[in-house]
């Protein structure tokens, strides 16, 4: 059985303020968290970095480098792609290969750490350890590749994600940990 219970003008004011003040402090926690989540993105960089070992050594396998692009500048290409650009440095950081690959937004490119990263050293013998930079970049507004950007003067913008399989022995067996996100 249910009734109706008259509240006091007093008493109906005062929820009626309180509820007004419920949504306005819902609203402004909403908005923060919104920024918040803006500026964590904003806070993405376009140069990423990650190492890698056991390269072109006998015995072992190949290890890869995932790149996807986000579409951090667009979400459609040509406006969205951005240019990929590699620079591969052995353990002494003397800097020994670099190349430049165009990523069209949402598209993950697969590089091999033996075949396409350190294969054509500049200097010295096959690289086995070392550490890997990738700047993330427009592509030139009059090119459609990114043919020889890494080797040229650019301006760093977009974000790109990327990962690295790392191979190590453990008790005499192989094994490839899951994928590092490099940041």
């Amino acid at each position: 059985m249910s009734r109706n219970i008259r509240l006091f003008k007093s008493t109906f004011n005062a929820a009626k303020k309180l509820g007004f003040l419920a949504v306005t402090v819902t609203l402004a926690l909403l908005a923060a968290t919104a920024a918040l989540s803006t500026a964590a993105f904003a806070q993405q960089s376009s140069y990423n970095y990650g190492y890698f070992v056991n390269a072109n050594t006998a015995g072992f396998p190949d290890a890869d480098m995932y790149v996807v692009n986000p579409g951090s500048t667009g979400g459609t290409s040509p406006s969205g792609d951005l240019c990929a650009n590699i620079y591969v440095f052995n353990s002494v950081q003397q800097m020994q290969e670099c190349c430049s690959c165009k990523i069209t937004p949402d598209a993950l490119t697969t590089f091999s750490l033996n075949t396409n990263l350190t294969s054509v050293p500049i200097l010295g013998p096959s690289l086995r350890t070392g550490a890997i930079k990738v700047v993330s970049s427009a592509v030139p507004s009059a090119a459609t590749s990114c043919k020889n950007v890494a080797g040229s003067t650019y301006a760093p913008s977009g974000y790109l994600g990327i990962w690295i399989t790392h191979v190590h022995v453990a008790n005499g067996t192989f094994r490839r940990p899951r994928h590092h996100a490099v940041m």
